[in-house]
């Protein structure tokens, strides 16, 4: 079987890199060196913020404990619904 050439971008999260790192190695796409330098040059390129860093320390932990879907659900719906009203309007509310 003839080979072919993928290429894939980088994702932006540590844990998605890990993750499909982690697949590419279980079919033996690549080897285990390639996946480990892959990842240390990506995670060191990208700064790291605070949340992030709590993110990612909160999925290492488990401390979601499968309720991850619902915390990103909420969360959307507040961003969705937040709103900043002007003090100066009568509101119709």
């Amino acid at each position: 079987m003839a080979q072919r050439r993928l290429t894939i971008d980088i994702p932006e999260s540590r844990i998605a890199l890990h993750n499909l790192l982690e697949v590419l190695l279980q079919y033996k796409l690549i080897s285990k060196e390639k996946a480990k330098t892959l990842e240390q040059e990506e995670t060191a390129k990208k700064p790291v913020n605070r949340w992030a860093k709590v993110a990612e320390e909160m999925s290492t932990q488990g401390y979601l404990k499968g309720i991850g879907e619902e915390l990103l659900e909420s969360t959307r719906e507040f961003r969705d619904d937040f709103e900043i009203r002007n003090p100066f309007e009568k509101s119709t509310k």
